[in-house]
């Protein structure tokens, strides 16, 4: 296999929650827009390098959860390989983007 670039670490699944009007307080609920759900960490690297052309191939740990089995078909709709070692869960971060700032949460 050729590649153009290889892309070492861990390939995280991106929840961003769009169009917040406001950062929720402690107990309270907000509604966003929308959800989009999008590769991120190394997952976000090679799938703009991807889109630039160029034949990226991922390699850190490959979930074996939901989470990892979602952004697997993520990568594969693009043409991303992703190699590694199997692990039992995959990165996830939260995005609560609002006025031009954003909250992030994330799990490893």
């Amino acid at each position: 296999m050729n590649v153009d670039v290889v892309c070492v670490g861990d390939p995280f699944l991106d929840l961003i929650f769009l169009g917040l009007p406001a950062m929720p307080a402690l107990g309270e609920e907000r509604l966003a827009n929308r959800l989009k759900i999008v590769p991120g960490g190394m997952g976000n690297v090679a799938f703009a390098l991807r889109r630039l052309g160029l034949d990226a191939v991922i390699c850190g740990p490959v979930g074996g959860d939901l989470a990892g089995r979602l952004l697997a078909e993520l990568m594969a709709d693009v043409g991303v390989p992703w190699h590694g070692r199997p692990a039992e869960a995959t990165p996830v971060t939260v995005a609560l983007p609002v006025d031009g700032d954003r909250a992030l949460v994330s799990v490893m």
